[in-house]
């Protein structure tokens, strides 16, 4: 009886392509959708804000494989592998990736790709278990050359409903290893919260910091102070990585990521994309709701309309109150 057993080799993908993250017809996605309001039932039934995956195949060998896929940011290690393919979710963008597959006689067989430009969504292991809408606020250029981390930042739906499942929640815990609930709901939608003693839903071991920011209603007094202290939260090192989210994690979420993207110098254009890919989920947010625009017409009364939107941003960050010694922190802690 042939007992042989065929070398072990790489079949895909082939070495050093370029692989997208994103489905290319996003943008006309979010076109399609934003617009269409909230009670629509494309809106109401259907979720496309998933990434894609990258298929890793090989052949040959005796199983069981491990597999390990590493770029300078990110690490990813899979262990009693039986079949001959994995598809590998949630890698950074715009990231040279070596891969690594070894057979249970210690064979190995390497190769590498890279990942496209672009966002970085997040898919959880039950993709019906909640959070929402949810992706890295890192990965983008700005206009300086820089570029904003990726793995510091997250922002989407809030954790506390009766579908957030267990899987999701150690997720969140150990692959993102989130350390700040950053919480911009109401206090009403904070009940389970405010009854546990002000512990994070994702975990006591999680610091929970809530500010109830207003959307709609951003430039009292009061919500001037919660801003800077949502704001202040960034500067400071040991917080990160965070999870900033409101209820849908669109508006609240996307004022705060807007003025977040802003002080790190993105382009405008990259700042609408960001407020706007929350309509690839159940909640459509576009750049021509009246609200938003005239949050950002306030925004430059701090200033004037004629600067550029990011030093607008940064002139409201000092007049609400935040230091140039924190707005320059938030910086060293988010660009790279």
């Amino acid at each position: 009886m042939n007992t042989a057993v065929s070398p072990l080799h790489i079949t895909l993908p082939e070495n050093n392509a370029e692989l997208p993250l994103l489905r290319r017809d996003w943008r006309e996605c979010v076109l399609r959708r934003r617009d269409l309001g909230t009670r629509h039932p494309l809106i109401c039934t259907s979720n496309i804000h998933a990434p894609l995956g990258v298929d890793l195949v090989w052949e040959g060998g005796r199983a069981p494989y491990t597999l390990r896929v590493a770029s300078s940011h990110d690490e990813h290690t899979v262990s009693n592998l039986y079949g001959t393919s994995y598809r590998v979710r949630n890698l950074f963008t715009e990231e040279k990736y070596f891969w690594e597959i070894t057979d249970s006689a210690g064979n190995k067989a390497s190769s590498s790709f890279n990942t496209a430009p672009g966002v970085r969504l997040i898919e959880f292991p039950l993709s019906a278990g909640g959070p929402v809408n949810f992706r890295d606020l890192g990965g983008r250029k700005t206009l300086s050359g820089k570029k904003v981390k990726q793995g510091i930042v997250y922002r989407g739906s809030q954790t506390v409903c009766d579908f957030f499942f267990e899987e999701n929640r150690k997720y969140i815990l150990e692959n993102l290893k989130i350390k700040t609930d950053l919480d911009l709901r109401y206090d009403t939608q904070v009940v389970k919260e405010v009854a546990a003693g002000g512990v994070s839903s994702l975990g006591k071991e999680v610091q929970w910091l809530h500010y109830t920011v207003n959307a709609f209603d951003s430039f009292t007094p009061e919500q001037c102070e919660l801003f800077r202290k949502t704001l202040q939260t960034f500067a400071v090192k040991e917080n990160y990585p965070i999870y900033v989210h409101c209820r849908g994690g669109a508006g609240r979420t996307g004022e705060i990521s807007f003025l977040f993207n802003g002080l790190a110098g993105v382009s405008l254009e990259e700042l609408y994309d960001d407020y706007e890919l929350s309509a690839l989920g159940p909640f459509p947010c576009s750049r021509n709701f009246e609200y938003f625009q005239k949050w950002q017409e306030t925004i430059a009364t701090y200033s004037s309309k004629e600067l550029p939107i990011q030093e607008q941003i940064e002139k409201y960050c000092l007049a609400i109150g935040l230091t140039p010694e924190e707005i320059s922190a938030i910086r060293q802690n988010i660009l790279e």
